[in-house]
């Protein structure tokens, strides 16, 4: 799916999945608008898209997907190898081309202990 200028999606981001497709094909320097709704789990921690910081996951700060960004913040992804925060609400430019994923931020083998979902708006600005 290709969006036109000022069209937008909604997409349901599972907190369990590695990569939640959104099926939309970005290009480079295209701008979007995200903004994320709702809560989901990491275990007993109940958060929002910009995620949660606890000083006793500092330990753990090594094994998160993005080191940049919060526990449990939402993360896209362009083709799988090209991340960037998103968090509850952000305007990014597409610094490459493909297919845009999502995921909550977490250690790699952690994803059997998440619940729930988020819904995000997402909205091509140029």
């Amino acid at each position: 799916m290709i969006l036109s200028v000022n069209q937008a999606m909604i997409i349901e981001v599972e907190a369990k999945k590695l990569w939640n497709a959104t099926d939309l094909e970005v290009s480079a320097n295209q701008t979007y608008r995200f903004v994320a709704k709702g809560r989901w789990r990491d275990f007993i921690v109940k958060t929002g898209a910009n995620g949660y910081t606890a000083s006793y996951m500092r330990l753990f700060d090594g094994y998160k997907r993005f080191q940049n960004a919060n526990w449990f913040s939402l993360i896209g992804s362009i083709d799988k190898s090209r991340d960037f925060e998103i968090g509850k609400t952000n305007t990014v430019e597409m610094k490459a081309s493909g297919f845009l994923y999502l995921y909550a931020n977490d250690a790699p083998r952690f994803y059997f202990n998440n619940s729930g979902k988020i819904s995000v708006v997402i909205t091509r600005i140029k």
